[in-house]
């Protein structure tokens, strides 16, 4: 088979790893978007390591948020540290869409590790 010199065939290969027709960096980013809800959606229908990868940081990544802004809110002393968390999920979050967007994405620290051992990549 002699395959084309135009880069039809690498574009179709590429874009076959994903279920929902989106390439890789799209589904990747998108997992961030609606927070656990997408990361949930793409955990499900996704077979690509590195968009399940994005979905399941998404998820811990929020689940970790939730909790820790929980424990600052409900502990009077540690109350205004709630806003600094906020500034700092926000600008995370951010980050991980526009990284994962780029095809570079980041790993959080404590949560991407552990993420990369429960789906071994």
């Amino acid at each position: 088979m002699v395959l084309p010199k135009w880069p039809v065939y690498s574009i179709i290969n590429y874009m076959k790893a994903s279920l929902t027709g989106l390439d890789r960096n799209t589904a990747s980013a998108l997992s961030y978007v609606l927070f656990a809800a997408s990361g949930v959606f793409f955990l499900i229908t996704e077979k690509d390591k590195v968009v399940r990868f994005h979905a399941l940081q998404s998820i811990a990544m929020f689940l970790a948020y939730i909790a820790i802004r929980y424990i600052l809110v409900f502990t009077i002393l540690l109350r205004p540290l709630a806003s600094v968390l906020d500034l700092a999920f926000f600008i995370t979050w951010l980050l991980a869409i526009y990284k994962a967007w780029l095809g570079d994405g980041i790993v959080v620290p404590m949560i991407g590790r552990y993420v990369k051992k429960v789906l071994k990549v």
